[in-house]
């Protein structure tokens, strides 16, 4: 007689939108698929879903649903936004669609709201996962600076924030607060979410894929030759950033930078999908040495930083920075500020180098160093490598997120 398999335990995780390739929507789906491979069936619900704009090989691998059938026009003004306020409205009136789960996660609002409020009412407990404070209500100044935004074009979110700030703010905490399981991405993120919130969190830091071993061979080589990524040939060594493409994360901070060292600079490539301010770059500094690459297959993403000399972090208030523990997962040097989730991640002249907030000329010191110090830049290049093949790898992340969720199962029963 065969015996029956033991029933998968279902977990729906809530995330706000799947529009763009970010660390944030790489994190969740590097989460679905990491719980999936633990036992668990798993499948992932949003207001919008892009499959071409976000990960499209990551997200073929994971199931991912609409949360409201699509029935306004891509044309339509803020139709993210509305997306994301209707569902916020209508998913209590869809409890049915998820009283068949064993475990509720939400990923950053609305995720935590959507987690809670089906939790009231199929009794399912709910765990939650967060990067930052909510910015609607507890913007950043940077936020404050450029603005909100979820997608290019018009919106409305702003407005929004300003005029429902008081119910936001509540829902926002009460959401967060009743959670059985609260996971912080980072130290720097789990100090601030717990002053804001009044609550204890589990400090869960986002992973990254470990790649082979590197060498002295492998790392000379960043240095000489060429490389062609998206049919333009770059010229090493070669600076990278992969950060999404919003005004939040200043890529002038780096453009300028490189641009002071005059006739030694280095070029510049930046991946990523276009947005509105990849054409005010692109507007604003023509006669810079800038590769802008579009949005990259994991493959051409790969090769970009297997083969970068440095990796550069010019966001200035970065509440932990996943592009960072990629590049050391490639043994890349990394230059990031001396301020916010960095601080987290790398140790000065140990496993990357922290620039002074906000010297353009101290950041620009840090990439000439590395770029002319070959032994520090090695030292740096395999310390980077190890740390995060012993603290940031997604294996240890979701083996984390596996104990406490099992935890919190193992108490319902």
């Amino acid at each position: 007689m065969v015996k029956s398999k033991a029933k998968k335990l279902k977990i729906a995780i809530f995330h706000l939108a799947f529009v763009y390739s970010g660390g944030g929507e790489r994190l969740v789906l590097e989460e679905a698929i990491g719980l999936e491979k633990l036992g668990y069936d798993v499948t992932c619900f949003s207001p919008v879903v892009d499959r071409k704009g976000c990960f499209p090989e990551l997200l073929s691998r994971v199931k991912v649903k609409r949360i409201l059938p699509k029935i306004l026009p891509s044309w339509y003004p803020d139709v993210e936004l509305v997306s994301i306020l209707m569902a916020c409205l209508l998913v209590p009136l869809l409890f049915f669609k998820f009283r068949n789960y064993d475990f509720y996660f939400g990923a950053n609002q609305p995720g935590p709201w959507m987690a809670f409020i089906l939790s009231k009412i199929n009794r399912i407990p709910y765990g939650i996962y967060l990067a930052q404070p909510t910015r609607m209500v507890h913007p950043r100044l940077i936020d404050q600076k450029t603005g909100l935004k979820i997608n290019d074009g018009f919106s409305l979110i702003n407005f929004y924030s300003l005029i429902f700030k008081p119910i936001i703010k509540y829902l926002d905490s009460k959401s967060i607060q009743s959670a059985r399981t609260i996971f912080a991405n980072g130290s720097y993120a789990k100090g601030l979410l717990e002053e804001v919130y009044n609550i204890e969190t589990i400090n869960c830091p986002a992973g990254a894929r470990i790649k082979e071993k590197i060498s002295n061979e492998k790392i000379m080589k960043r240095f000489t030759g060429s490389i062609g990524i998206d049919k333009k040939t770059i010229k090493k060594p070669y600076v990278l950033i992969t950060n999404r493409h919003f005004p939040q994360k200043k890529f002038e901070f780096a453009i300028e930078a490189l641009s002071s060292m005059g006739k030694n600079c280095p070029n510049l490539v930046i991946a990523g999908k276009d947005t509105d301010y990849t054409k005010w770059l692109k507007k604003h500094y023509k006669k810079n040495k800038i590769y802008f690459t579009g949005l990259l297959s994991e493959s051409d993403l790969d090769r970009a930083y297997r083969n970068a000399a440095v990796y550069v972090y010019p966001a200035p208030e970065e509440d932990f920075g996943m592009g960072i523990i990629e590049a050391m997962a490639y043994g890349v040097p990394v230059v990031a500020w001396g301020n916010a989730g960095p601080t987290g991640i790398i140790k000065h002249q140990e496993d990357g180098l922290l620039a002074k907030p906000f010297s353009v000329k101290d950041f620009s010191n840090n990439i000439m160093l590395l770029l002319n110090n070959r032994r520090l830049y090695k030292r740096i290049s395999k310390n980077a490598y190890g740390k995060v093949i012993s603290q940031f790898t997604y294996e240890i992340h979701n083996s984390l997120l596996h104990r406490h969720i099992k935890r919190v199962l193992n108490k319902r029963n």
